[in-house]
């Protein structure tokens, strides 16, 4: 048989409802982190924490951003330090080509490590981050603007149509491919 409470028992025992209700809230709390996990926890801030969210994607998203523009900046310039310094080392052999004591042989090894620098300019211009060419954002061949043959160079004296494969005029002219107004990139 089931006896009938009284009043002040009812009360006690809807306050201890009321109470494990709070508890076990607050446990759920402290448990996940979240003052909110349900919408029906407080409906008044459900707009605001979506709106926090969003925020947060954004951020992320633009710490994302930031981190592959910074790789791509640093792999530019280690990239074009040593451009400069392949472009420097060009200049000193240059110099040393154009006087008039370099023999033909000279010219002829002075033309080969040009070339060499030139290839090495080049693969700098290939130079990719992630899969993303950082120096060429069009696709064009860098080495078909470069190498052409001697009849189509203006540039320069050297004489043309030599028939000395060590001559360093039967050797392709580094500056062929250089043209007026905008360049390859």
């Amino acid at each position: 048989m089931i006896s009938r409470l009284d009043s002040s028992s009812e009360q006690f025992l809807s306050a201890l409802g009321v109470s494990t209700r709070k508890l076990n809230r607050a446990q759920l709390e402290l448990t996940s982190g979240k003052r909110v996990n349900t919408v029906s926890d407080d409906p008044d801030q459900v707009s605001s924490l979506l709106q926090a969210r969003a925020d947060l994607g954004s951020t992320t998203q633009t710490k994302t951003n930031l981190g592959r523009v910074k790789t791509e900046v640093d792999t530019a310039e280690s990239s074009i330090a040593t451009a400069v310094s392949l472009v420097e080392h060009a200049r000193v052999l240059g110099s040393q080509g154009a006087t008039g004591t370099a023999s033909a042989n000279t010219r002829a090894d002075i033309a080969g490590q040009l070339g060499d620098i030139l290839n090495q300019l080049v693969a700098i211009t290939n130079t990719t981050v992630e899969g993303r060419n950082i120096f060429k954002r069009r696709q064009r061949s860098i080495r078909s603007v470069f190498h052409r043959p001697l009849a189509a160079c203006t540039h320069g004296n050297l004489p043309r149509n030599t028939s000395d494969p060590g001559h360093p005029a039967s050797q392709r002219h580094v500056f062929c491919g250089i043209q007026d107004g905008p360049g390859p990139f």
